[in-house]
């Protein structure tokens, strides 16, 4: 995996260098290669070098032109605000990725991870009731996922946190998803 953290990492830059030479550094195929390389960083908790990357790929991927590749920058800009603990802006992020998920024609398959991260960000700055709302929000399918669970242990709330079923139950392999 870490062998493909560098390859995604080095064929990143690689586009970009290109685009720079061309003076495509604004088109989507720039912003997606930016977004590439700043998810990387961001996940090896390489934050600073992370964050020019992720400026890159929100000049180019506007919400306006490229609703869905906006929504998974607004999400890298979550993650990277939550890893340096600037938790305002990392709801912030959140809450415009989750926005814009509800804009898509097709439902995200990313909206969960979103409201568990956007309630986590919730807790972080004292609005445990919101985030308790966020996470009600979500349907039986999306309630019964691993990261729902850590947020709802987050919040401590009898409504949201539910008791594990032991990994031998069904409901923990329920096949492929569609």
């Amino acid at each position: 995996m870490v062998q493909s953290f560098a390859r995604a990492t080095e064929h990143g830059t690689q586009a970009m260098a290109l685009a720079r030479r061309h003076g495509w550094t604004d088109e989507p195929a720039a912003g997606i290669a930016c977004m590439v390389v700043g998810t990387v960083l961001t996940w090896q908790g390489r934050l600073a070098e992370a964050e020019p990357w992720v400026q890159r790929a929100e000049r180019a991927l506007r919400a306006e032109s490229h609703p869905a590749a906006a929504l998974d920058v607004y999400h890298l800009r979550g993650m990277l605000e939550l890893g340096f603990g600037r938790d305002a802006g990392a709801l912030a992020g959140f809450q415009t990725a989750e926005r814009l998920a509800s804009l898509l024609a097709a439902p995200n398959l990313t909206i969960t991870v979103i409201r568990a991260f956007l309630s986590h960000a919730l807790v972080r700055l004292g609005e445990t009731g919101c985030a308790e709302q966020a996470l009600a929000d979500l349907g039986e399918r999306e309630r019964d996922r691993g990261e729902i669970h850590i947020s709802s242990r987050c919040c401590g709330s009898p409504r949201t946190t539910r008791t594990p079923r032991p990994p031998h139950s069904p409901r923990y392999w329920t096949g492929p998803r569609r």
